[in-house]
């Protein structure tokens, strides 16, 4: 569910979601960790695709 995803309950305006998406990608973004292991790196990574893909879906 892209909004379980976003943290956010359906019905969320979309400027809120885009709000989130926002914070959530900066967070999550693999560029923003520069000293991190592999693994660590390909777990943003993982999540921030998935990030992504959610807010494609609601926007």
């Amino acid at each position: 569910d892209p909004y379980k995803i976003l943290g956010v309950r359906r019905g969320t305006s979309k400027a809120e979601c885009k709000r989130q998406y926002r914070r959530l990608a900066q967070q999550y973004h693999p560029d923003k960790c520069l000293h991190c292991s592999p693994e660590k790196l390909e777990e943003m990574a993982e999540t921030f695709i998935r990030i992504q893909a959610a807010w494609e879906q609601i926007s």
